[in-house]
């Protein structure tokens, strides 16, 4: 049987938080700052966003920056979701070869994936759309045949951006799972900025951005959760204007015959498996950066992720 969720909000007095981070810090108002928040289902999680209000930002102000945050996550979901056939993403998957016009937002996700994929050696490859509709970890119960995952495999050198659009080789899906919804926070926290909040926190399931200071004026304390045990804290991380994001196996998988089967795949169209490693946690100055990372270097020992990572994001670390 699967565990509940990580993707829960937790809105007791002392946390906020979604997938793999609980928040804490948020007991100790001052007279001045208070917080001000909102959770939608968004993005195939649920995505929360929470305003420090005073020092000029009023709970008005707040209201108006949440609706903006939240449109921009919305835009980001309708772009680049592969759930749907009309978004960019979507229209490109049922394009078999053709070129598609996509709008330059889901460009640059594109691009930037496509970075990531030649860093890793695939490791990180947003043409994997064919096999995790294979996999659907989430109603199997048995592992597909290797026959069918040679006919589902794609490789990130299927995807073509050429100057007129995007072209998929042969039956290749994206899915830009492991990267748009960093930087759907990232347009989310620029929409937020624009509008003179300082201090803010951005969580949408396992990726969090953390503007400014909490409510008591301190950094954020971001706690991640232990993939064995949700009740338990593997490390606990102080965060100002900065992002976190976590890729694990914890929330989407099935077990058949002792081996757990999850939602994150490797180069061999398999789930990516290391003993004793379920989750794997970046810090980086951007949410799409830590979304990546994260995802290219599951699996990977501290020492090999912080190398890979080193070659794009210099300043981003394994953090747990």
């Amino acid at each position: 049987m699967k565990h509940p969720s990580r993707r829960q909000f937790l809105f007791g007095a002392a946390t906020l938080g979604a997938g793999a981070f609980v928040v804490r810090g948020l007991t100790n108002m001052t007279e001045t700052r208070r917080i001000v928040r909102r959770s939608l289902p968004l993005m195939g999680t649920l995505a929360e966003v929470a305003i420090v209000t005073g020092d000029g930002i009023s709970h008005s102000d707040a209201m108006d920056a949440l609706d903006a945050a939240f449109a921009e996550l919305r835009t980001t979901d309708r772009l680049m979701s592969r759930f749907d056939a009309a978004s960019d993403i979507g229209r490109a998957n049922l394009a078999a070869g053709a070129t598609v016009t996509v709008d330059p937002r889901t460009r640059f996700v594109l691009e930037q994936a496509q970075r990531w994929s030649e860093a890793s050696a695939g490791r990180f490859d947003p043409c994997l759309g064919s096999l995790e509709e294979l996999w659907d970890v989430t109603h199997r119960e048995v592992p597909p045949t290797a026959a069918e995952l040679d006919t589902a495999r794609g490789s990130w050198t299927d995807l073509d951006l050429g100057t007129a659009g995007v072209t998929l080789a042969n039956s290749t899906k994206l899915d830009l799972g492991g990267i748009a919804k960093g930087f759907g926070i990232d347009e989310a926290r620029r929409a937020l900025h624009s509008l003179g909040i300082q201090s803010a926190l951005i969580n949408v399931g396992g990726d969090l951005f953390a503007m400014g200071t909490s409510e008591d004026g301190d950094a954020w304390k971001v706690g991640v959760r232990d993939p064995k045990d949700p009740t338990r804290l593997t490390a606990t991380l102080e965060v100002t204007d900065g992002a976190v994001a976590t890729s694990g196996d914890y929330e989407r998988y099935f077990d058949f015959e002792g081996v757990r089967y999850h939602h994150i795949l490797g180069t061999t169209g398999q789930p990516i498996t290391r003993p004793g490693r379920h989750s794997q946690t970046i810090s980086a100055p951007d949410c799409l950066t830590a979304d990546a990372a994260a995802t290219a270097t599951f699996g990977l020992a501290q020492p090999e992720a912080q190398a890979l990572i080193a070659q794009l994001a210099p300043t981003a670390r394994v953090r747990a």
